[in-house]
């Protein structure tokens, strides 16, 4: 008797496992959706409750995920309100930046409109990274004083210097890569300064300083001026009064400002002869007090990412006529002053006009050069 009952519950077991594994079967005119069926009746393999509905009126309804359209219904699938038929799928394309060619002297031509004066620039020197273009003069600089007069010299200026960065690793790509640049590189901009003293060295070891000391300390014996030889000399003192660089605050925050002031004191071992019989046989020496000063203020302006213009002051003086050597102010008493404030009145006179000058450039960069990277067509 159990045994028949064991057999049973068997059977049952197999039925039911049986049904489980059967497929669901939909008959016309009905269509399998998954695993339950939907009334197809017109056959057309879209479940009739997913498909257009009129009403009473005659007008067409549409189930979602279908819209509206006419008196059809079309597939909205990301429920834009548009039928995905209609939709193009366009593949997103990456920016393109066009970089502009332009030469040096297009860039040239802007500047002496900006500063309403005639420039010229030209390849001055170049680094792995960058190359450098200057506006390259000759003209009067006042170098120092030799006892209480005034010592003036035509030397090589640069009023204007363009940088052109060519590495793009190093292209500025904010305020403070123009910031950092700046730092890096202070010695391009104060270039001329520095020489001022090498120059002025130049002068009382081997050239027309000797001279002129000779004549201011022997004035009635012009003829042996020339028998003045350099023997020694001793640099009593170096004082930099500014070795300043600031980024005034303006809406860019492009502008970079550079002001340095040093001066140099020499006191200078000088022979002579004044006879006519051996005139390589020095017959006297005296000692001579020298002042040389270094200046220079620079406005700097971060043009565009590979391209900085700076605009270098180097006269030393408050008066125009003093700045060229036709003339004498009260900054030539400079190797007197025993503070930064006695320079004060330069770096007064010069930041307004050249803040100005530099906001123009960046309205000229910003009209012409913005997002665009200068290659020079110069070679």
């Amino acid at each position: 008797m159990k045994i028949r009952y064991v057999l049973f519950g068997f059977i049952i077991l197999a039925l039911v496992l049986s049904a489980c594994q059967q497929k669901t079967v939909c008959n016309k005119p009905y269509i399998l959706v998954g695993n339950s069926c939907c009334l197809d009746s017109n056959n057309n393999n879209i479940c009739d409750t997913d498909e257009v509905k009129e009403t009473k009126t005659g007008e067409v309804s549409c189930s979602s995920p279908y819209i509206k359209v006419g008196n059809n219904c079309c597939l909205d699938k990301n429920d834009n309100k548009i039928c995905d038929n209609d939709e193009k799928q366009v593949e997103a394309k990456p920016e393109v930046i066009e970089e502009k060619v332009i030469s040096i002297n297009d860039l040239q031509s802007d500047i002496n409109k900006v500063l309403d004066a005639p420039i010229l620039l030209v390849k001055d020197f170049n680094t792995d990274k960058f190359q450098v273009y200057s506006e390259i003069i000759t003209k009067t600089k006042f170098l120092g004083k030799y006892g209480d007069i005034p010592y003036f010299k035509i030397v090589t200026k640069k009023p204007v210097t363009v940088i052109q960065i060519n590495d793009k690793d190093s292209y500025l790509k904010d305020s403070n890569d123009f910031y950092d640049f700046v730092k890096n590189n202070k010695n391009i901009f104060i270039e001329s300064a520095l020489k001022s003293k090498e120059i002025f060295e130049n002068d009382f070891k081997n050239g027309e300083l000797l001279r002129l000391i000779f004549l201011q300390n022997r004035p009635k014996e012009k003829s042996f001026a020339e028998t003045a030889k350099y023997t020694n000399h001793e640099e009593v003192s170096s004082k930099i009064f500014f070795d300043n660089m600031t980024f005034p605050e303006t809406i860019s925050n492009r502008i970079a400002q550079i002001f340095y002031v040093r001066v140099n004191k020499y006191e200078v071992d000088i022979s002579y002869n004044i006879s006519y019989n051996s005139p390589d046989t020095p017959k006297g020496k005296f000692a001579a007090d020298l002042s040389n000063i270094n200046f220079a203020y620079n406005m700097i302006v971060y043009c565009n990412p590979n391209l900085i213009i700076s605009l270098n002051e180097e006269c030393f003086g408050q008066g125009y006529y003093f700045c060229r050597g036709t003339g004498i102010s009260h900054d030539a008493d400079f190797d007197d002053a025993v503070d930064a404030s006695f320079f004060l009145t330069n770096l007064r006179t010069y930041y307004d006009p050249y803040t100005n000058w530099a906001q123009s450039l960046i309205d000229m960069c910003d009209q012409k050069y913005k997002f665009t990277y200068l290659k020079s067509t110069v070679t």
